[in-house]
């Protein structure tokens, strides 16, 4: 299931499938979509061991938040400024406290080494088994190719609503 070369790939070949896709799921009910993707995406979820791809943590910057920063600090046994300073940067076109590394700094070996006190934006990655599906729909094509339970959440939800690609 976890065919990192090979989504890339997908995510390159089916480009345009996955970009009218995201327009048929936006002529869907959301709460049809919701009530069929939320089993794919909590099946996919349950049994993708995350730990054996850490993909996402390789390839996506997250925003956190300061009280974020400081549960990590916390963890760290560090200062908070001094964790914010070193780990984080301020994003010039927001206000959004970024991760300033990818790969993130916290991840060895595919294992997140501030689990327990990881930002929100990690703890709920991939967001499949969330309600409210197609208002994200631009990050799950973007996510399509980086992350196997999108990858499969997304192809499972095609066959499922009979997607025909052009």
């Amino acid at each position: 299931m976890i065919n990192l070369p090979f989504i890339a790939q997908e995510a390159i070949d089916k480009e345009d499938e996955n970009y009218n896709f995201r327009i048929f799921l936006k002529n869907k009910d959301p709460e049809m979509v919701d009530r069929k993707m939320l089993p794919i995406g909590k099946y996919f979820t349950e049994n993708i061991d995350c730990t054996a791809c850490g993909n996402c943590c390789k390839n996506i910057m997250i925003s956190v938040n300061d009280a974020e920063v400081k549960n990590i600090a916390t963890a760290l046994q560090q200062d908070f400024r001094i964790c914010k300073n070193t780990y984080f940067e301020h994003s010039n076109e927001s206000d959004a406290i970024l991760i300033n590394a990818i790969p993130c700094h916290f991840l060895t070996e595919n294992k997140c080494t501030v689990y327990e006190n990881r930002p929100s934006a990690c703890a709920s990655f991939p967001h499949v088994h969330l309600p409210h599906f197609t208002s994200r729909l631009f990050s799950m094509v973007d996510g399509y190719g980086i992350c196997p339970i999108i990858y499969h959440s997304m192809e499972a939800l095609k066959k499922e609503l009979n997607f025909l690609s052009n």
